[in-house]
């Protein structure tokens, strides 16, 4: 799996989806949700990441997603 680089917390994605998180005082790594307008608090998997219901009021995280479409992917 591809993945892009890491973007800072100020820029938000393009597009909705799942995105690797870095915590900025840790080395660990986990999951949060973007829909287009809003991060969601996140899990320690995509799956937890995806189904997370809360919004947080601001990302303070690096993220990275995927720099191509998944297998199977439809826009």
């Amino acid at each position: 799996m591809k993945l892009t680089k890491w973007f800072p917390a100020n820029i938000n994605p393009a597009y909705p989806g799942v995105y690797e998180i870095k915590s900025p005082n840790s080395t660990w790594t986990w999951y949060r949700r973007w829909n287009g307008n809003f991060w969601f608090v996140g899990g320690s998997t995509p799956e937890d990441a995806a189904s997370s219901k809360w919004r947080i009021h601001k990302n303070t995280s690096k993220w990275r997603g995927l720099a191509e479409p998944p297998k199977g992917w439809t826009k």
